[in-house]
């Protein structure tokens, strides 16, 4: 049997029946047919997740691709993930073996030191300039200069200017409300005593007129 210009849709289980030249049979044969796109564009990423792990991931194009991972110095570990765990310390190279039913790539990268984190610690609010210096006869040393005291002095400067700008505006309405307390107060008592002078000059002009008709 020749299936020629086999397509994806062509996949499945196949029967076949044989017989002789008198027609008796012969024998049942099966053949499960499996078209599957080749393994391609292997590739390995190596990134370090803690102080004490780092993690190996292999990706690849293909169908049904299973993987495999070769180590330094062992054997074969055919544990099927796409993601290998290891230790930090891990060196050497590591290998990943991809496959399917019709065919087989690898890719391997040599695995790198991780860094140290306890050398250079990067925040969101403090940012440090580590620099080597080295002393004759003492080994080598790190120079570590903070950046956030001047900011931090400059913001703490911003602050109290604020609150100078503030605590003044509030001076300066209490001021005018006191003087224009006081203002209302004096108008007051201008008009006032102006009320009670014109009050004694009208009691003095009915007294003059009454003296004048006795």
């Amino acid at each position: 049997m020749i299936i020629s210009s086999a397509e994806k849709s062509d996949s499945g289980r196949y029967t076949l029946q044989t017989f002789d030249s008198s027609g008796t049979g012969r024998g049942v044969y099966h053949l499960q047919l499996v078209i599957e796109a080749v393994v391609s564009s292997v590739t390995v990423t190596d990134n370090c997740l803690s102080i004490e792990k780092r993690k190996v991931y292999c990706s690849s194009d293909g169908e049904n691709v299973h993987y495999n991972w070769t180590l330094p110095h062992t054997h074969q570990l055919a544990d099927g993930n796409q993601t290998l765990l290891l230790e930090k310390e891990a060196r050497g190279s590591v290998t990943c073996h991809a496959q399917n039913h019709v065919s087989h790539e690898h890719k391997a990268i040599d695995l790198k030191q991780c860094p140290d984190p306890t050398t250079v610690t990067t925040t969101a609010t403090l940012r440090t300039k580590v620099t080597p210096r080295t002393q004759s006869g003492k080994g080598t040393s790190l120079a570590v200069t903070d950046h956030t005291s001047n900011s931090q002095v400059h913001l703490r400067f911003q602050n109290l200017v604020f609150v100078f700008v503030q605590v003044l505006e509030i001076i300066i309405l209490l001021s005018l409300l006191g003087g224009f307390h006081i203002y209302a107060r004096i108008q007051r008592k201008r008009t006032s005593r102006a009320k009670e002078s014109k009050e004694e000059e009208v009691e003095e002009s009915l007294y003059t007129n009454l003296d004048q008709e006795y």
